[in-house]
């Protein structure tokens, strides 16, 4: 159940992460929020 809900935050995160990257929001306040590192972060916004 534990991975379920690890899976689950990871998830809401990365929407999260997106949405923001979507607003053009500076990625240190992203990295902040989120927890994210700049390599994670730079994966998202090839996503996009």
């Amino acid at each position: 159940m534990d991975s379920d809900i690890t899976a689950s935050s990871n998830s809401i995160l990365e929407k999260t992460a997106i949405n923001m990257l979507q607003a053009k929001l500076d990625d240190k306040l992203i990295k902040l929020v989120t927890g994210f590192s700049q390599e994670t972060l730079d994966k998202l916004k090839n996503k996009l």
